[in-house]
């Protein structure tokens, strides 16, 4: 038998022909043990119904799964055939198990075994199993990761997704002492399906989320966590109050600040699903404004000509204090795009910066504020569009599905889309002194489309203190995330959940968590799973040394 490595180094993992490779007769154990006779649905039904999973592209129907969204079994092998090959292409014409199988780029990987748990109790059962048989885990909530960190070649992918139960306690007399109250939730929800279940309570109450709708739960909230809500309610990390786990040796535990307090700080911040699978997260609640939520959205067109240049460096320059000079209400985004042909003929460059504000125009001194930021006689193509919103169901379901997904494998080695996002958290003095510049002389003498996004939905410190999450000091001390090729010079810190998927040498370890948080992250990785069963691509003692082989193999394939 070939031993654990203390690594998770793939060289421990069980692969096919090995005598530790499960049997047929097992599998259908398995199988059995996982109550095969359960309705398993992801149906999406239609109209505004929130999308239980995120829908790729290309398929039929605006289903998930491209149609194969009904009557799921527990559990799915992988034809050797099929593994032969690796990485499979989903679509339409695509066997069921590709179906399932998700984005495994550019590694060329797939899992061998797809599993559909309901219940913690499969959940341990699988992970059992795969301790028994030497198979690496890889764990998707939703499946709206685009950085490969679900998968583990030839392993066992648990897919949590039809795990959806959702119970509010809106009263301030709860555990926590949360005045808002709070909501336990399952691993495979998305933020649609949370806000519209918060719109139907008594008490209008929503979560912090993502601001794309169809983003889970868990990989957000452990991965660090921005969006919408994020200045005023806190990061992800910030509103996870307990976790409850299975972990590498099949227990079920619940993390939370005096329990498992270790594990708890990690998985605030830590990302990934290397610590266990998450099968239920209690976080806190937050009572919808009685004026509801608002949206502005602030858009700039200016042709790529001297004059145009000007006026976007005046606009960009003006931006950091005017927004720092925000309430804590407004939380936002800005995206950038140099593009060849715009609506004048010639290549232009446009600026739309869109802000969440909690509580009703009424609220707010809307005009003045858009005013401090438009140059007095502003030569650009400028529109203002304010939206009204009840909830934030109302906001969610009105947004876009950005960035779009497609669980495709990307196979073109020589324009490497797997590092397309790159990111940058930068605190108040670099989004004063260093940004506006870099990114206007990135912009300036493009040949080609382009873009850049910029977030400034982080609080910039919370009421949490720095030791209380296992993100990077410097995430914590961010005003702005940056998201545009070059944006890593600005800082030396990146954020876990949206970056680049390679990243040079072991810079990713500091660069997402500081080097004294990541070796007490990896204590605690060593604890709670010494043999490696859970393993991600840059995660907390993922292994490296086999990148070289793998992308090998890409070229292979690509010749």
């Amino acid at each position: 038998m070939v031993p654990w490595c203390c690594d998770g180094s793939p060289a421990a993992w069980c692969a096919r022909g090995d005598s530790c490779w499960p049997t047929a007769a097992e599998l259908q154990a398995l199988e059995l043990d996982l109550a095969p006779q359960a309705d398993r649905s992801l149906h999406w039904p239609g109209g505004d119904a929130p999308y239980p999973l995120p829908v790729p592209d290309d398929s039929p129907g605006g289903q998930p799964l491209y149609g194969m969204s009904q009557n799921l079994r527990p559990l799915y092998v992988q034809d050797a055939s099929e593994a032969a090959f690796g990485s499979c292409m989903p679509g339409e014409n695509a066997s069921d198990f590709c179906k399932q199988s998700t984005r495994n780029w550019p590694r060329v990987w797939s899992p061998a075994f797809i599993a559909w748990p309901l219940t913690s109790t499969h959940v341990q059962r699988l992970i059992k199993f795969a301790s028994k048989h030497r198979l690496c885990v890889g764990v998707a909530g939703t499946g709206h990761d685009f950085l490969n960190r679900h998968s583990c070649d030839q392993g066992l992918f648990i897919r949590t997704t039809l795990m959806k139960e959702i119970q509010w306690n809106l009263y301030g007399n709860n555990a926590w002492g949360h005045a808002d109250g709070t909501v336990r939730l399952g691993p495979g929800l998305t933020f649609t399906e949370i806000q519209k279940s918060g719109s139907e309570q008594p008490r209008k109450s929503f979560v912090a989320s993502g601001w794309c709708p169809t983003v889970g739960i868990i990989g957000w909230s452990t991965g660090g966590g921005h969006g919408p809500y994020g200045r005023s309610k806190g990061l992800g990390v910030d509103n996870i109050l307990e976790v409850e786990l299975v972990t590498g040796d099949g227990t079920s535990v619940v993390a939370n600040a005096t329990t498992n307090a270790d594990l708890f700080w990690a998985i605030r911040g830590g990302g990934g699903s290397v610590w266990g699978v998450v099968t239920a997260i209690t976080v806190r609640a937050h009572a919808v404004p009685e004026r509801g939520i608002t949206s502005v959205a602030l858009q700039f067109i200016w042709d790529a000509d001297d004059a145009g240049l000007e006026e976007l460096r005046e606009v960009v320059q003006a931006y950091p204090d005017w927004a720092l000079g925000l309430d804590a209400r407004w939380s936002g985004v800005g995206v950038l795009v140099s593009s060849v042909g715009g609506e004048s003929g010639g290549p232009q460059w446009s600026l739309n910066i869109a802000y969440v504000v909690l509580g009703g125009v009424d609220e707010m001194d809307l005009q003045n504020a858009v005013e401090q930021l438009v140059p007095t006689n502003c030569s650009s193509s400028f529109a203002q569009h304010v939206t009204h919103y009840e909830d934030a169901w109302g906001f969610a379901k009105g947004a876009s599905n950005v960035p779009p997904y497609n669980p495709a494998p990307i196979l073109n080695a020589s324009s490497p889309l797997w590092n397309a996002i790159e990111s940058s958290l930068i605190d108040e003095d670099t989004m004063k002194a260093r940004f506006p510049e870099h990114v206007v002389s990135l912009f300036h003498g493009q040949k080609s489309t382009f873009s850049g996004t910029f977030f400034h939905d982080i609080p910039g410190g919370s009421t949490e203190p720095v030791t209380a999450t296992s993100i990077s000091p410097g995430f914590r001390d961010a005003t702005l995330l940056l998201e545009y090729p070059g944006s890593e010079e600005l800082s030396a810190n990146t954020y876990f959940s949206e970056s680049s998927y390679e990243l040079p040498g072991a810079s990713w370890k500091e660069r997402y968590w500081g080097k004294s948080n990541y070796q007490k992250l990896l204590s605690i990785k060593n604890e709670f799973d010494p043999h490696g069963l859970f393993w991600c691509h840059h995660c907390v003692g993922s292994d490296e040394r086999d990148m070289k082989a793998d992308r090998r193999r890409l070229g292979d394939i690509l010749v």
